[in-house]
């Protein structure tokens, strides 16, 4: 969770070797550059990215990257003259990438050491209300899309920010202290709990209230076998406490236009869990944290949709990371996101023996303040990762991986 240590082990082997071969072939044989570029052994971009890949990234006091390069996000003029370089190129349809290389638009699946896997359909941000319960908060698109720099001010995108999500204006709290939630379709609403809630009990509702001063490890759990709890326009202050404290845990859930901030993980996942229209932020690191927006180390059914998730301004780990590192992944998508900030911002993928699934990454904008790059992937042998129109947040310059 929030202080797993991760140590990075998954590494390419030298190939000098390899090309010492090629080179003396040529050199006997005479061979042309083109048969030496033949002979020579190529690396795709899948095993480039698979070989630096690992969801759990090395230690933040290294200052380059432990396979020798630091990555610098390309400057909204050189993303936008890319584009522009490619603009009168004969239209197809815009390719996924799966474990980092290019293919058709179907995922494909490798491997036989289980079933095939089948990618999750698309899904569109489920109806949600802003702050006052009236007006619905807009689903922006991406890809092509005229937006520009949402980052700084994500509601005038479409996005949640401070004006749709938590405790809609207005609303008086009462104080309350920790609460155990145990009552099937239980409600609560209008609340100022100064503690915990923990949630046993299918069903529950927890409504326009706030959880601060958290007493536990994180402020809203939800244990057990339960399913159908709604955790609905709810702030959450973690206080940036020492030891760090999650926001919500737990599986079963629909965390929807909640305000989480001050945590050091926003959100834990287990199975069956539902992030929508909410705004992660100002995360916390506590010595020994891997702060992440949004997690899960395996479980089935994580939809990440149509949520500004700010991993900037502590030394976190990642806005969002989805890893078979506990368990097998399956159906899970991160869709219509803001997103910024992490060592990378986003990871997906599965450790040795794990099943990732199908991760599907689509639709979503990325700022350029993570401290190495965009995404850190690895999907299992009879997994892969759908990633498809993703774009730069500062330019609207599509993102290839």
């Amino acid at each position: 969770m929030a202080r797993r240590h991760y140590r990075a082990k998954h590494r390419r082997p030298r190939q000098v070797p390899a090309r010492l071969l090629a080179l003396f072939v040529v050199l006997v044989l005479g061979a042309s550059g083109s048969a030496a570029a033949s002979i020579a052994p190529q690396t795709s971009a899948a095993e480039r990215h698979s070989g630096w890949f690992d969801l759990r990234p090395f230690p933040r006091h290294l200052t380059t990257h432990p396979h020798g390069y630091r990555w610098s996000a390309p400057s909204a003029t050189s993303r936008a003259s890319s584009a522009g370089s490619t603009a009168g190129a004969p239209s197809s349809p815009s390719p996924s990438l799966v474990h980092g290389r290019a293919t058709s638009t179907q995922p494909v699946t490798r491997g036989d050491a289980r079933p095939p896997l089948s990618p999750a359909p698309p899904t569109s941000a489920p109806g949600a209300t802003a702050g006052n319960g009236d007006s619905p908060i807009g689903s922006p698109t991406t890809g092509d899309s005229p937006l520009r720099n949402c980052l700084p001010h994500p509601s005038a995108c479409g996005y949640p920010d401070g004006t749709n999500t938590g405790v809609p204006p207005g609303t008086a709290l009462r104080v309350s202290g920790s609460l155990t939630l145990s009552t099937p379709g239980q409600v609560v609403t209008g609340l100022d709990v100064r503690g915990s809630i923990v949630v046993t009990a299918s069903n529950v509702v927890i409504k326009n209230s706030r959880v601060r001063d958290v007493d536990n490890d994180a402020a809203i759990i939800v244990r057990g076998n339960v399913h159908g709890v709604i955790i609905s326009h709810v702030e959450i202050d973690g206080g940036k406490q020492t030891p760090s404290v999650v926001g919500i845990s737990g599986s079963g859930f629909t965390a929807d236009a909640v305000n989480i901030h001050g945590t050091a993980d926003g959100i834990d996942a287990g199975d069956n869990v539902v992030v929508q229209n909410s705004w992660i932020h100002d995360l916390w690191v506590a010595p020994g944290d891997h702060t992440d927006g949004v997690q899960t180390a395996g479980g089935s059914n994580l939809l990440i949709v149509h949520d500004t998730i700010d991993a900037t301004g502590a030394p976190t780990n990642s806005a969002v990371i989805m890893g078979a590192d506990l368990g097998d992944l399956s159906n899970t998508q991160l869709r219509d996101c803001l997103l910024d900030g992490g060592t990378y911002t986003v990871y997906a993928g599965a450790d040795p023996g794990n099943s990732s699934g199908i991760i599907t990454i689509a639709n979503n904008r990325y700022g350029d303040h993570a401290q190495y790059g965009p995404n850190s992937f690895r999907a299992s042998p009879d997994g892969a990762i759908v990633f498809t129109g993703n774009v730069w947040d500062a330019s609207g310059a599509p993102l290839r991986e």
